[in-house]
């Protein structure tokens, strides 16, 4: 009994090891590995990935300098042709001043099961293709060979970095299931970084160590975490250290795929990042690497790729403008003044950095520049005419959530302007998007925190889709001919009317009866429109659609009231949701009808008048009808109060959109009456 009780604890033992780990390997792949089919939860993959594995430490070099090495070994198998994308990697090198981090030990390969059989292709490093991102990364890329559906492939290599303060992130999720992903760091005590960790998933293991060794390297001098040439200053280092040990697993992890109604999935996927905070050597003072706002605020001011010339004399500015300015014009004119210039004239070109790549004067030359350039060109404009102007830099919805705490410029990619204009009044501005009103912001700019520079700090702003309604109102018109005509008119709020405009400016009359054909109930057909301030981007659109019925020849007709639906499709097909809903604003839509019964006619049936109210006040869907005498009174309103849902409130929020879709079908059924 002893004996037995022995060997089932060692067993669990054994098994509990096995799970610690997996047992892929880089190189041993066998006819079993082929078999590997997507889980049940991803039954349609595209591509699944095997397995995900990274190594992060400090390394002595031969020439006994410490840098920081980071390991990669991936394996995927392509499922079918839709999944090819997966076999094009691409691995960011972050460069700097002085030096670029290094790829080394590239290794690649494509496996094919062919008669049986394991052939493989190697992948030659002299495919990559190398592209020069952005002032501070170069991307490499390459792509395997000789794939087809059911390919395996997999690589390995090494990133060399005297970047410490590129500790390299780790996801875990992504576009496929990833059946075991696993991150490994060791960090020499005299490191430390803050660590900061997101997503929805579990981990399978999350460990935390520390071991003793002895470090020998020379110590080269530190800038800001980035090592600098040794002869500028070196110290050979004998040094007993901790290390510090970090492993996380997690296994079987879903892919998460972007849905209606969200930021970007880089908010939700499940990640670790990390910062370096301060370096403290034995002996030596502490070294603090992130700064503190007050600190960036100083840096931004006095860097000439920023705010260093805005505020400046900008003599050159002088006489460019297509119109004068004079001392007895109110700020607020000339503000609009400046910017429907800006906004009119000057195209935006594609880039994810918040600094200035050329000086104001050849951005104004060009009359091109990124988002960032066109407001920054805005603000010295408006600043050269004295109009208080600052900039305030921001993370876009699409480019991602910032750290509030922490000052993390790299999370930032866009800036805007605040104005202060007469009587104290204060507006935001982005004249880098076209059709967009004065004092009105593109919605992608509503993602929380921002930052205002002032001359001595970055000072906390918050744009919340929560601080925006868009209101919608409809009214039908019924006029009784010789056919049966109803006149749609609906007043738009500024963003439906944005939305209108970048669909409909400058378009053929098919193209804008096609769009709103689109928009209505399909028992009528759109005789004529007429569109209101379409071309007049600062004022609100309206619309008069003419439309027309032609059933009422039947002893038995089917009209639905509902003209135009608030929301045809159900925008939640999924039936389950990893990550919050994300919507861009707070709505208000309001519908009213009212129409006599059609004369020969009689009511045989009309549709329940419901009021739902979603978790309380939350949202809102009233369908309420009546038939008064004779006249039949129709009103519909959906409101969403809320901007962010969380998911567990995802299966409640689809159940409340099919029943708004369901009850919108319901019909009053009128009768002939006979003579």
């Amino acid at each position: 009994m002893k004996n037995s009780l022995m060997v089932l604890l060692l067993l669990l033992f054994l098994q509990t090891k096995a799970q610690q780990k997996t047992s892929v390997k880089f190189g041993k792949i066998s006819q079993e590995d082929f078999k590997v089919m997507p889980p049940a939860s991803d039954s349609d993959a595209n591509a699944i990935i095997i397995a995900d594995i990274g190594e992060s430490n400090f390394k002595t070099s031969p020439q006994s300098v410490l840098s920081l090495k980071h390991n990669r070994f991936s394996r995927i198998k392509l499922v079918n042709s839709n999944g090819f994308d997966a076999a094009t990697i691409t691995i960011p090198l972050y460069k700097g001043e002085h030096s670029t981090e290094k790829l080394e030990d590239f290794k690649a390969f494509t496996y094919n099961l062919v008669n049986g059989k394991v052939e493989e292709t190697k992948v030659s490093s002299s495919t990559m293709i190398v592209e020069n991102y952005n002032k501070n990364w170069v991307l490499k890329k390459i792509t395997f060979p000789n794939i087809s559906p059911g390919s395996i492939i997999e690589y390995n290599y090494t990133i060399n970095s005297d970047f410490f303060t590129n500790l390299q992130p780790w996801t875990f999720q992504g576009n496929y299931p990833c059946l075991w992903s696993e991150y490994n760091v060791e960090v020499p005590e005299f490191y430390n970084y803050v660590v900061v960790s997101q997503g929805y998933q579990p981990f399978h293991i999350k460990e935390e160590s520390s071991y003793n060794t002895v470090l020998n390297f020379v110590q080269r001098l530190e800038d800001m975490g980035r090592m600098v040439d040794q002869s500028q200053s070196s110290n050979w280092i004998t040094l007993p250290v901790d290390i510090q040990k970090y492993k996380w697993v997690m296994k079987n992890v879903p892919s998460l795929k972007e849905e209606a109604f969200t930021t970007t999935i880089n908010n939700h996927i499940a990640k670790v990042e990390f910062q370096l905070n301060t370096i403290k050597y034995p002996n030596s003072p502490i070294q603090y690497i992130m700064n503190n706002w007050s600190k960036v605020a100083v840096e931004l001011n006095n860097d000439e790729e920023f705010a260093a010339n805005l505020y400046k004399a900008n003599y050159w500015i002088d006489g460019l403008l297509p119109f004068r300015v004079d001392t007895n014009m109110s700020k607020t004119f000339v503000a609009k003044k400046i910017f429907e210039f800006v906004r009119n004239n000057f195209t935006k070109k594609n880039d994810n950095s918040f600094y200035l790549h050329s000086s104001l004067k050849e951005i104004f030359k060009n009359k091109s520049g990124s988002s960032s350039e066109i407001n920054l060109l805005l603000t010295a404009l408006l600043s050269h005419y004295n109009i208080s102007a600052q900039p305030i830099i921001l993370s876009t919805r699409t480019h991602g959530k910032v750290h509030e705490f922490y000052p993390l410029l790299s999370r930032y990619n866009h800036v805007i302007t605040q104005v202060n204009l007469d009587n104290e009044q204060t507006v935001f501005l982005d004249a880098s998007v076209p059709n967009l009103m004065f004092g009105i912001l593109p919605l992608d700019c509503y993602n929380g925190q921002a930052r205002l520079l002032t001359k001595d700090d970055l000072v906390p702003l918050t744009f919340s889709p929560e601080s925006l309604t868009e209101k919608t109102y409809t009214n039908v018109f019924i006029n009784e001919g010789e056919k049966f005509e109803a006149t749609i008119s609906s007043k738009f709020g500024c963003y439906r009317s944005k939305e209108i405009r970048e669909n409909l400016s400058h378009t053929d009359k098919k193209k804008q009866m096609d769009y709103f054909t689109s928009k209505i109930e399909p028992d009528f057909s759109l005789d004529s429109l007429l569109i209101d301030s379409l071309n007049t981007i600062n004022e609100s659109i309206n619309i008069d659609l003419y439309t027309s019925f032609n059933k009422f020849n039947s002893d038995i007709v089917y009209f639905n009231p509902f003209l135009v639906p608030f929301v045809k499709n159900n925008p939640f097909k999924s039936t389950n949701r990893l990550y919050p809903v994300e919507m861009q604003y707070l709505s208000n839509e309001v519908f009213t009808l009212n129409m006599e019964v059609p004369k020969g006619y009689v009511i045989d049936e009309l549709p329940k008048s419901i009021r739902y109210n979603y978790n309380d006040n939350e949202g809102k869907f009233e369908y309420l009808i009546f038939n008064n005498n004779g006249m039949i009174q129709f009103k519909s309103i959906l409101s969403l109060n809320k901007a962010n849902y969380t998911r567990d409130d995802y299966d409640s929020l689809r159940d409340f959109f099919s029943l708004i879709i369901t009850k919108q079908n319901d019909k009053i059924v009128f009768k002939k009456v006979k003579a």
